[in-house]
């Protein structure tokens, strides 16, 4: 019987897809045996989706899905859409790769309820060699790791197609694109509230004095009807968003704010439209349209600030060209050809002429530059770039060409590798988060449990009370103020950082960076430039100091060595002399002949060895102040000594004078020798100091300090310093930090100036502030009232407007967070 009726209504009246819920064609072939009954499938797309999720013992998805899905996107000639991402070169502009696993950032398409992203997760996770699948549903990116060595990242997007979903790399107009589609949804929603919410206003203003009760009882039933009306399309379509977050919180056994706030908007529309129906009692169509219009507006708010902190950091994905221009061959040989951006690897040398773009990471081989980085920095002036400078994916060449080697592309990249930093740390939940969902959670409860008690004390004391009251309570003690008084005010202090060149990558770095009562710094690279300079020159005998000079860059020519590269920036574009008989020692010196004159450059010992020790009778001994030094002889006789030093930061007196005026206690910890250390310390106005200092000795200072109740923030550039960023509470990595240092970061400054780690200190104790503020003035508002509503001292209208405002209030203080100008 069972098998006759089932067969009958497919064949006599097909019912809608099984997977999609489009009309079956009469004589359709597709379907399924599902359960022991035959489930019509409208095309072999759904019925090919249909049969993944079974095979994969996930027919579940069809119970609690809340809507049909999405129809499957038909398959191309030659192959699918999603084999693009087996292209080993497009793949890598997304993916990262640490050993053998591979990571990415991808956005989802096609879902239509939470149920999808359960789908999704469960069915990947199953996918050999996919070592983790999560969404979030909310922003629709998920976080991918896999196997690089078993699978690709077009396999990931296949298996969701055959699930009838989309599964694309996580790009910026994708974000932009979810962004505005809520955005748009929820000023939509806020637009109706809004047109209608007005009109149902005017309306309960007459009501309230007196229209329709001066014997006139037919206009006041019309008036009642006419609001009711006007609110049900605020209740059907504005509210909608509340009342399906309110079922899923009831179906997963974790309700949410929006549980009271459904019940407050369903039983005051509910409610109110019996009073209608039946002439007698209060209406409270005016305190639902009141409600819901400031409750979308609030959000709308919260999504302003959220995507303000978002926006600057999807630009990262969009600044680097499509095109390059790639220098192949070298001398007489050399030519240019124009190839995809995608297409450079480490190693290869491209051209970047004025007015363009870099495509990649690299250390410019040629050529003055002025370079705007202000898309990835914010550093609104132009940066002067010569050879041996970094240059960044992203900036623009404000002048003459430059000839760049590659160092980094795709995810690799400076924006690349910000990027998904930053996009992780935004992902992860702290556990103060979890902690604050449980506590919403708790007080969710605690309201419908004072609202039903409310209900009873009325029902016995006053009956003709207990809705009013009943109602007020679940409205005036929504706890949105209290759920958003924290996300709020860190969005708007991540989007300030981030105008101010301080990327937060870590979560709940913020509140820690609050806290830190002890700033420790590394020397080399972080209080000075991490680069030698020459500093001074000293001519003996009938030698100047330029020809001193000119001299050693000659023999310096082609040398990687540090002193060779800082005399070749001291000497800019200058032609330089030719030498015959070039002879380079690795770490030493150089010899050769100059002018048919022979002439020796490099370490004291590298003169002495070649020219004799008694070349040194009658010249200096040496530097005095630990720095590194550099000596030049011409036919055996020692003509000139040359000075190099790391240059101190310019900012760095005034960065630590302002971590003093805060109140923070500053340190440095460095490997480098006690005279040098010394003199960086006394330079910048630091007291304490420590040189000679390995990895595992500025660990064990570190932990001492936190072992005497410090919290402690340190600032460094290097792998050494990777270790000790770790232990931390707070670890910032300078612009210009090492990859290994960066990913132990929980921020990094995005300008090579250490301004930034005094704005992020200001930036996170105004946060702080501003969250206890919110916190206070949630509580406070919330003691005051909801013993107002319990006594019934407080109409439902002023409920909503109370409860409504106390969230727009949470809001708008946080947005009063900015970075600190200068």
């Amino acid at each position: 019987m069972q098998k006759r009726n089932s067969n009958s209504a497919t064949d006599e009246t097909p019912p809608g897809c099984y997977h999609c819920g489009e009309p079956v064609a009469a004589g359709a072939p597709w379907a399924l045996v599902v359960d022991g009954e035959r489930r019509a499938l409208c095309c072999a797309g759904c019925e090919g989706a249909a049969r993944a999720i079974l095979d994969f013992g996930l027919g579940d998805y069809y119970r609690f899905r809340e809507r049909p899905a999405q129809r499957p996107a038909e398959a191309v000639a030659g192959g699918t859409p999603e084999d693009v991402y087996d292209d080993p070169a497009l793949s890598a502009r997304y993916v990262t790769r640490e050993g053998d696993e591979a990571r990415a950032a991808l956005v989802v398409g096609g879902m239509t309820c939470s149920a999808c992203a359960w789908l999704l997760e469960r069915r990947l996770a199953a996918e050999p060699g996919v070592r983790g699948f999560e969404i979030n549903y909310a922003t629709r990116r998920a976080e991918a790791r896999w196997d690089a060595t078993r699978l690709g990242l077009g396999a990931l997007c296949r298996a969701a197609g055959d699930l009838g979903l989309e599964l694309r790399p996580f790009t910026a107009d994708a974000r932009r694109a979810l962004d505005a589609a809520e955005a748009r949804g929820l000023l939509a929603r806020l637009g109706t509230a809004g047109v209608f919410g007005m009109q149902v206003m005017m309306i309960a203003l007459a009501l309230y004095f007196g229209a329709g009760e001066a014997g006139d009882g037919a206009l006041g039933g019309f008036l009642r009807w006419a609001s009711l009306l006007l609110t049900l399309p605020v209740v059907s379509y504005s509210a909608a968003p509340f009342f399906r977050a309110a079922w899923r919180g009831l179906r997963t056994r974790a309700p949410g704010m929006d549980l009271p706030v459904s019940l407050a908007i369903g039983a005051a529309f509910a409610g109110s439209a019996w009073h209608t129906v039946v002439g007698v009692g209060e209406v409270y169509f005016d305190s639902v349209v009141m409600f819901t219009g400031f409750l979308l507006l609030s959000r709308w708010l919260e999504l302003r600030a959220r995507v303000a902190a978002a926006t600057r950091l999807e630009s990262l994905a969009a600044v680097v060209p499509d095109a390059a221009t790639r220098i192949v061959g070298r001398g007489d040989g050399e030519r240019l050809e124009t190839v995809a951006a995608v297409r450079l690897a480490v190693g290869d040398r491209v051209l970047v002429r004025g007015g363009e773009t870099v495509p990649a990471d690299g250390v410019i081989e040629d050529g003055d530059g002025s370079l705007d980085e202000s898309i990835l920095t914010g550093e609104a002036e132009p940066q002067a770039r010569g050879p041996g400078a970094r240059v960044l994916a992203g900036s623009v060449n404000l002048a003459s060409p430059l000839r760049v080697q590659v160092s980094g592309v795709g995810a690799q990249s400076f924006a690349g590798h910000l990027a998904a930093l930053v996009h992780h740390a935004a992902d992860a939940r702290p556990a103060h988060d979890d902690l604050a969902a449980r506590v919403a959670r708790g007080f969710v409860v605690a309201v419908l449990a004072t609202a039903a008690l409310t209900a009873l004390l009325w029902a016995w004391l006053d009956p003709a009370r207990a809705f009013a009251a009943t109602l007020a309570v679940l409205v005036v003690s929504c706890p949105c103020a209290l759920a958003i008084a924290r996300p709020a005010a860190l969005a708007a202090a991540h989007a300030a950082l981030l105008g101010a060149g301080v990327a937060v990558i870590g979560a709940g770095a913020l509140e820690r960076l609050a806290g830190v009562v002890r700033v420790v710094f590394d020397k080399t690279g972080t209080l000075t430039a991490g680069r030698l300079g020459l500093v001074r020159t000293e001519a003996f005998g009938a030698a100047s100091a330029g020809e001193v000079e000119a001299l050693a860059a000659a023999l310096a020519e082609g040398s990687t060595h540090p002193l060779a590269r800082a005399l070749r920036v001291h000497q800019g574009r200058r032609p330089l002399r030719r030498v015959e008989g070039l002879e380079a020692v690795a770490g030493s010196g150089a010899l050769g002949r100059i002018d048919d004159v022979a002439v020796v450059f490099g370490s004291r010992r590298f003169v002495a060895e070649r020219c004799g020790a008694a070349v040194f009778a009658g010249v200096g001994a040496g530097l005095d102040g630990g720095g590194k030094e550099a000596w030049l002889a011409r036919d055996g006789e020692v003509i000139g000594r040359l000075e190099f030093a790391d240059d101190l930061r310019p900012e760095a007196p005034r960065v630590v004078a302002d971590l003093h005026a805060a109140g923070l206690a500053c340190e440095v910890l460095s490997g480098d020798r006690e005279v040098v250390v010394a003199a960086v310390a006394n330079a910048c106005g630091i007291a304490q100091w420590q040189a000679g200092q390995r990895p595992a000795d500025k660990l064990a200072a570190v932990a001492r300090h936190q072992a005497a109740g410090e919290v402690v923030a340190m600032v460094g550039d290097g792998v050494n310093d990777s270790a000790v960023m770790a232990r931390a509470d707070v670890s910032i990595a300078v612009a210009d930090a090492s990859a290994p240092a960066r990913q132990q970061a929980d921020i990094l400054l995005l300008r090579p100036d250490l301004g930034g780690v005094v704005a992020a200190v200001r930036v996170a104790r105004r946060m702080a502030r501003v969250v206890r503020q919110n916190l206070a003035w949630a509580l406070a508002y919330n003691a005051l009232a909801v013993p107002l509503a319990i006594a019934a001292w407080l109409p439902p209208w002023a409920a909503a407007l109370g409860m409504s405002s106390s969230s727009l209030l949470v809001v708008l203080n946080a947005l009063r967070i900015r970075a600190p100008a200068g």
